[in-house]
């Protein structure tokens, strides 16, 4: 079947379940609560998606360059499922659920953090907190880059463990925070005007009052462009910071490179992200369970085709062991 050479590898066969499961359920539950979709906000990503996947299917169809069709459909389906996750997210607003923020802000309190102290000691350092930013901002990119590097060097199997990580700890993320809603700690903390000023938080205070206000009252429009990030615990910049480092692993010239950015990816997410502490140690928490998952559900479904492999090598060795 057409299908079957098109999604070749088991992470590309998860990675497109767990999208259209994620595209019916927006279809059926968008009409029931009346959301504000802009479906032509969409337009530009489908554009974008649309250029990448032509090209992945072009190549994986021609038999061409299975590097270049493996990542150009990696980014376009985890493009796709990403906007389809963050759109059912935006769905479960408002969000009644039992709200986690006093709880993780007892813990801070206990071991004497403050998100606001943090915030005024870096403007006394702006290069330092300029340089958090760059950091807070990589994830997106650094995950393309390993994309590349990983097709580049054929280790498709830790692509797969790596895609299907990112599917089960996505979706378990976005099914916790429906039920336990959390949001950033600058809804409720305040730094004055000239630390904001020099910090420039990506979540900053303005921001935690558009989450506080769209956690209570839900969103006037859905579209990509008018999304932000909703989830405080568990921190899902932890999860795809310790992703990378894990999977990075496995393709040397990232390895160190890798290591160092995500080190500094802890401070970074508190200070620019405004996370409680504890949120951190869910994201951890959550990617080691969907890790340990995936590498499990991965080497499953490798194991038919690697016996229809072996099948195959062995029938071919005693094929040419037979001529004369």
């Amino acid at each position: 079947m057409i299908l079957d050479r098109l999604l070749a590898r088991p992470g590309e066969r998860i990675l497109a379940t767990a999208l259209a499961c994620a595209c019916l359920i927006v279809a059926v539950v968008a009409p029931l609560r009346g959301a504000p979709i802009d479906i032509p906000g969409y337009r530009m990503q489908a554009y974008v998606v649309a250029v990448l996947a032509l090209v992945g299917i072009v190549y994986r169809l021609t038999g061409r360059d299975e590097r270049i069709a493996s990542g150009m459909l990696s980014i376009a389906l985890l493009l796709l499922f990403t906007s389809a996750l963050a759109t059912y997210n935006y769905l479960l607003l408002p969000n009644f659920g039992f709200p986690l923020d006093p709880w993780l802000a007892r813990f801070d309190a206990l071991i004497g953090y403050r998100w606001s102290d943090w915030v005024e000691w870096s403007a006394g350092v702006p290069h330092l907190a300029r340089l958090l930013g760059w950091i807070y901002a990589s994830t997106l990119m650094q995950i393309a880059v390993l994309i590349v590097v990983l097709t580049g060097l054929r280790r498709w199997n830790t692509l797969d463990r790596m895609q299907v990580t990112l599917v089960f700890a996505s979706v378990a993320t976005v099914a916790f925070w429906g039920l336990f809603p959390s949001i950033s700690i600058s809804a409720f903390q305040a730094i004055s005007p000239e630390a904001a000023r020099i910090v420039a938080p990506a979540v900053g205070m303005e921001a935690g009052a558009e989450l506080l206000h769209l956690v209570r009252h839900g969103p006037d429009r859905i579209a990509p462009g008018a999304m932000t990030g909703l989830i405080g615990f568990p921190s899902f910049h932890t999860v795809l910071a310790l992703l990378c480092v894990r999977f990075a692993w496995e393709a040397p010239i990232l390895r160190y490179p890798y290591l160092a950015i995500n080190l500094a990816m802890a401070p970074a997410i508190l200070l620019h992200g405004s996370h409680y502490m504890l949120d951190l140690a869910g994201g951890a928490l959550f990617f080691w369970g969907a890790q340990a998952l995936a590498t499990r559900v991965v080497a499953a479904l490798d194991r038919p085709a690697r016996v229809e492999a072996g099948i195959r090598a062995g029938a071919g060795s005693r094929a040419a062991a037979a001529r004369p």
